[in-house]
């Protein structure tokens, strides 16, 4: 008996979605709106070199986070003195 080939998952998850105009569009506008965000939020500071963000008062109690060196590069990020450096905290 002969039994036809299925398909491999990652290829029927391209027929269906790299397609679709919609889809690819909306991929493209969530991922640009992401990163836009990001990067307005988040900045490293001029003086001690941490990567640190402003946010909101729902995520957390703070205004300013501090992320770890490890966690969150600091390659292309906009220079701004932190909270600390600047005597706010």
């Amino acid at each position: 008996m002969c039994q036809k080939k299925s398909e491999h998952i990652i290829d029927y998850i391209n027929r269906k979605t790299l397609k679709d105009p919609k889809a690819e569009y909306w991929r493209l506008y969530t991922k640009r709106a992401v990163k836009d965000k990001v990067d307005k939020t988040i900045f490293k500071c001029k003086s001690c070199n941490n990567v640190w963000g402003i946010v909101s008062k729902y995520i957390h109690i703070k205004k300013y986070i501090y992320y770890p060196k490890e966690v969150m590069p600091s390659i292309g990020k906009k220079e701004k003195m932190c909270p600390v450096c600047r005597g706010l905290e």
